[in-house]
């Protein structure tokens, strides 16, 4: 059986070739022409990556996970040297002519979206918040606590008892809600460095914390600095009432092309 071609993704014609990069079964990686962009490829043994081969190995995390290092390697070099409209992982076809004549079906959108996506990277954003912390600073985040707080240190004993209980009951809507907004503002606050903003699916991690937002950031280059620096302010601004960011970057804008759509 005759080697598979492997697809990393697309990148334009001013892209460098990369010098010695190896991606997937550690096999060089090298440009394929296809009209006015180029396909990133390697060989791919057919012993290993045959289609069926890799349905079968698909519960094999180490490997697929192995599999997706090797792969995002390549990915990266193209995000730091030039740009590259990636493709999702075990991407290939049976020979570079049927490569080249599945590129060519859609060349002109290969390279309106090239163009498109020209000079952006993009940015992970995930905001977590910690409920029981966010209680003890809900006078901080939430008008309608505040407001009840000030009832209950001028009521008299009685009527205090009646408000300590509605402030109980009001305490976990207004913290989550106020733990939205908060998520919230911050897309608010790099909305003006933003090119786009996808807001994902909350994912199922291990996370102590809940994930309470996630975002992917579409950002030019030259933009990338005031977006870093506007989400470290909105960190230690969201852990002062008990909450927390993380985010990651710059990747290929994986989100943000037709094949994700």
């Amino acid at each position: 059986m005759s080697d598979f071609v492997y697809l990393y993704g697309f990148v334009p014609r001013d892209a460098p070739a990369p010098d010695g990069l190896l991606g997937i079964a550690d096999k060089t990686v090298e440009l394929l022409r296809a009209g006015d962009v180029y396909a990133v490829v390697s060989d791919a043994p057919a012993d290993v990556y045959a289609p069926d081969r890799v349905e079968a190995r698909l519960k094999d995390l180490q490997w697929v996970a192995e599999q997706g290092i090797a792969h995002e390697r390549v990915v990266a070099w193209f995000v730091d040297h030039s740009q590259i409209l990636p493709v999702p992982l075990f991407t290939m076809y049976s020979s570079r002519e049927a490569l080249l004549n599945a590129a060519m079906q859609r060349i002109e959108e290969l390279s309106s979206e090239l163009e498109r996506l020209r000079g952006h990277r993009e940015w992970d954003v995930k905001v977590f918040f910690d409920e029981t912390a966010m209680q003890e600073n809900a006078a901080k985040v939430s008008e309608k606590v505040a407001q009840l707080d000030q009832e209950i240190a001028a009521a008299p004993a009685g009527r205090g008892y009646l408000l300590q209980r509605k402030r109980a009951d009001l305490l976990k809507s207004e913290v989550q809600q106020a733990a939205h907004r908060r998520a919230l503002a911050v897309l608010e606050a790099v909305k003006p460095n933003v090119a786009e903003t996808r807001t994902l699916p909350l994912p199922r991690t291990e996370d102590v914390l809940p994930v309470v937002l996630h975002a992917a950031l579409l950002v030019r280059t030259e933009q990338e600095t005031p977006v870093v620096a506007t989400l470290q302010a909105q960190t230690a601004e969201l852990k002062s009432v008990g909450m927390d960011l993380s985010f990651s970057g710059p990747w290929a804008p994986y989100r943000f092309t037709g094949d994700h759509e």
